[in-house]
């Protein structure tokens, strides 16, 4: 009888039981391997994990050593800015000191406090980053970061012939593992989970053999940013998407009774109030051309913002009612909710088409073809989509997708919808907006689990 050989995939988020366990992608792994599950004990859905065959249990961080971790990836990213223009941003973004309140003596407070901060994070930064000092702090800060115990230990009792990784590449447990297997002498590969992560947050500082990414823009990021080499990375697109393709062609019952505009939040803040009311005002002025149509406001699922739209103050609009609970009752970044991606096929391919920030959410909204407007405005705080779109790495291109319409102020943004309103569908720019789409999200004629499953052979 012939032994499977073995693949641990390590869980650091709950995000990823959503986009590889409960999507399926891993089935074609497991005809071929033995695959075996450890998580970070600090996870929301635990009780998913535990019922998975061979799971083995969990490793968890200590703050001290998150702390270790972290300072290391922010030096990595001083010293490197000149890498990606999104390295600027964050460390602007970081660097902010106002802090605004209600009232002038909280803001104040605030800011003091957010001041001596933004020193200290400064001046380490500066420090251990400068020329001189660098390699002293990589030989005996980086180098001497031990790896984590309790992973190290469930590396070792496993002992796979690969470690598979879904990753936002910038974390603690991912440059441990790297450090683990290569002591180990076990092969790796990462699965880069989001569109920014190569890009927006700081340097690899260990390498696994392989590396899977969204697309040709992500692998240019890989060797350009991130200095892997050419055949290190492969194009394999995401599996959360995977669905849309085989769904995008098919009728879906819209969970609505009339025509709407899908405007979609981001997770980082900006003024969603003031655009919708834009769009609401616009609508209630052209009502006489344009016949029932109403605004389906979808917040980001993870927001970090804390104001909360006043249904009664709008007359079209409507909050996704999948998300309604969650954007209602919380006002912090709960992942425990983790909303169910086939409910978005629907969603968006029902919509007439959509409005919305800077968010991955254009990448579907181009599977499904639709007319995608982003309101990147300016706003008093830094951190704003305007920004966003002028610093950050991996929007660059956007200009490029014919199916979407980029506005900056009112003018701008209520001549795109006169337009949007005017317009036919797209059908004649499937192709075009097939293949633009392409360079940012990989797609061909095999699924995401053979992809994968190709992709884990290169190394067995």
């Amino acid at each position: 009888m012939t032994v499977k050989k073995k693949i641990l995939i390590p869980i650091n988020s709950d995000l990823y039981i959503r986009n590889y366990i409960r999507t399926g992608v891993l089935n074609k792994l497991k005809t071929s391997f033995d695959l075996f599950f450890i998580a970070n004990k600090d996870l929301k859905n635990l009780e998913e994990l535990n019922k998975l065959e061979n799971f083995k249990g969990y490793f968890q961080y200590s703050h001290v050593e998150e702390t270790r971790h972290r300072r290391i990836l922010n030096t990595l990213m001083w010293r490197y800015r000149k890498y990606s223009k999104s390295f600027i941003y964050r460390l602007k973004w970081f660097s902010q000191i106002l802090v605004l309140k209600n009232k002038k003596i909280d803001t104040f407070k605030y800011s003091f406090l957010k001041f001596l901060n933004v020193l200290k994070f400064r001046i380490f930064i500066q420090f251990f980053g400068s020329l001189l000092i660098f390699p002293l702090f990589k030989k005996f800060y980086m180098m001497k970061t031990e790896p984590n115990s309790s992973l190290y230990n469930h590396v070792r009792t496993i002992s796979p012939d690969i470690v598979l990784v879904p990753t936002q590449a910038q974390c603690s447990m991912d440059n441990d593992l790297i450090k683990i297997c290569n002591k180990l002498k076990i092969k790796s590969i990462f699965l880069i989970d989001n569109w920014d992560n190569l890009s927006d947050k700081s340097l690899m500082w260990n390498k696994p053999d392989l590396i899977g990414v969204w697309g040709e823009q992500s692998k240019q990021h890989a060797i350009r940013i991130q200095k892997f080499q050419e055949d290190k990375v492969v194009n394999i697109g995401t599996p959360r998407f995977e669905h849309y393709f085989r769904e995008r062609n098919n009728f879906h019952k819209s969970y609505f009774d009339f025509n709407y505009i899908l405007f979609l939040g981001t997770a980082l803040e900006f003024d969603e109030i003031k655009i919708l009311k834009i769009i609401d005002n616009f609508i209630i002025k052209n009502e006489s051309k344009i016949s029932k149509m109403k605004i389906v406001y979808r917040p980001h699922p993870w927001r970090m913002g804390t104001d909360k739209i006043k249904i009664s103050e709008f007359k079209n609009i409507i909050i996704d009612p999948q998300i309604k609970k969650n954007y209602l009752e919380t006002n912090f970044v709960n992942t425990e909710f983790q909303p169910d991606i086939s409910y978005y096929t629907s969603l968006i391919k029902n919509s007439n088409f959509v409005v919305g920030g800077l968010t991955s959410m254009i990448i579907e909204s181009s599977i499904f073809y639709k007319k995608y407007v982003v309101t990147a405005f300016p706003e008093r705080q830094f951190n704003n989509q305007y920004n966003s779109l002028k610093y950050m790495v991996h929007f660059k291109e956007l200009k490029y997708l014919n199916n979407l319409i980029i506005t900056k102020n009112i003018e701008e943004l209520e001549n795109a919808l006169s337009k949007l309103f005017k317009e036919e569908n797209i059908q004649d720019e499937k192709k075009t907006i097939d293949n633009q789409r392409r360079f940012f999200l990989f797609d061909d004629n095999i699924d995401y689990s053979s992809r994968l499953l190709d992709l884990v052979r290169k190394l067995i």
